[in-house]
């Protein structure tokens, strides 16, 4: 459920957000909402509205206590996860994930909220059991630690080269530490100063550019073909008055020789 949109779905439309958070009633500011701590809110996020300030306090304020997250179940003093989101939630003036009840644990912000044996708590709530990587496997990806500039993190990725066939998994794992690495050779990485939304807008500005540059290149095809076309009518009219004289000239010698 998105406080922000108000969506009550278990899938949450990020579409929705995204158009209410940058609506006629918001406003994008330069300054980061952050306390000095590093946090997923960026520069980029959006301001919230009065309104859904409101909304979010009040959302918070109506959820019971037998309906929370109670970390402790011993002792006297209770500490519910919501208690310590709404803290944060009244905190960010600006749009951040508990807006949207998403909690990170690995956010510096929650530091100042909860102890780290609560944190240990959420982080290991139902937490999955991963099955064993394969031994080749992890002995690949255990191979990029040290690389900790990009020209070395590129140098290792260049010694190896796997069979999609022989060895799938590697040759998948390969390629995805390719294409990731390659966002920091381009300067799409790191991103703290960007959100989700500007990586939207980038991609629809992407997607914009090739079809100008589709369009110029149809233009420019077009405008040489008429170029074409138009050379070939002058030579057609120069070629002309040459075929009429030829044929002038061959005429003349048949009439000259039938006489």
């Amino acid at each position: 459920m998105c406080l922000v949109c108000g969506s009550r779905s278990d899938r949450v439309s990020w579409k929705r957000v995204r158009d209410l958070i940058v609506s006629d009633d918001t406003v994008l500011d330069p300054t980061s909402s952050s306390s000095g701590s590093k946090s997923t809110t960026t520069k980029a996020n959006a301001k919230l509205s009065p309104s859904q300030r409101k909304y979010v306090a009040e959302t918070f304020e109506k959820i019971a206590n037998e309906d929370k997250w109670c970390l402790n179940l011993q002792g006297d003093e209770r500490r519910y996860v919501e208690e310590g989101m709404h803290k944060v939630a009244l905190q960010y003036k600006f749009h951040h994930p508990v807006h949207c009840l998403i909690i990170d644990p690995t956010d510096a912000v929650w530091k100042d909220i909860f102890l780290p044996e609560d944190l240990n708590a959420i982080i290991n709530f139902k937490k999955p059991m991963l099955p064993k990587l394969p031994a080749d496997f992890e002995e690949y990806l255990l191979s990029y630690n040290g690389k900790k500039d990009v020209k070395s993190l590129v140098a290792r990725r260049r010694e190896v080269d796997f069979d999609p066939f022989e060895a799938p998994e590697l040759y998948w794992a390969h390629k995805a530490i390719v294409e990731a690495s390659d966002l920091f050779v381009y300067n799409y990485l790191p991103f703290q100063d960007h959100s989700e939304s500007d990586f939207t807008k980038q991609e629809e500005q992407k997607r914009q550019e090739e079809k100008q540059e589709e369009k110029q290149k149809r233009q420019e095809e077009k405008q040489e073909e008429q170029q074409e076309e138009k050379q070939e009518e002058k030579q057609e009219e120069t070629q002309k008055p040459v075929l009429v004289v030829y044929l002038k000239v061959n005429i003349y010698s048949i009439v000259v020789a039938l006489v």
